[in-house]
């Protein structure tokens, strides 16, 4: 895993911030994914980020990892297009 830069150690700083704000409710990965994506994080940096965030459990696993990096994908393609 590569050293997080001061940019993205702020962004998780934010992340967590927002998973402690509310107990009852947990951040979904697939929010995460899509707001680090919109602001053009690459995809290692996003799944060391939300994987940072799990080991925490401050964001649920789930079962539906390769769902989040499929829809990942697929939104980044056809922003690009």
């Amino acid at each position: 895993m590569k050293e997080l830069n001061e940019q993205e150690h702020t962004f998780l700083g934010k992340l967590k911030e927002m998973a402690n704000y509310d107990e009852n409710k947990s951040i979904k990965k697939i929010d995460i994914v899509e707001a680090m994506g919109m602001k053009g994080y690459s995809n290692e940096v996003i799944d060391q980020i939300v994987q940072t965030l799990i080991s925490e459990g401050l964001v649920k696993p789930g079962n539906r990892e390769d769902e989040v990096k499929i829809t990942y994908e697929w939104k980044h393609k056809k922003s690009k297009s």
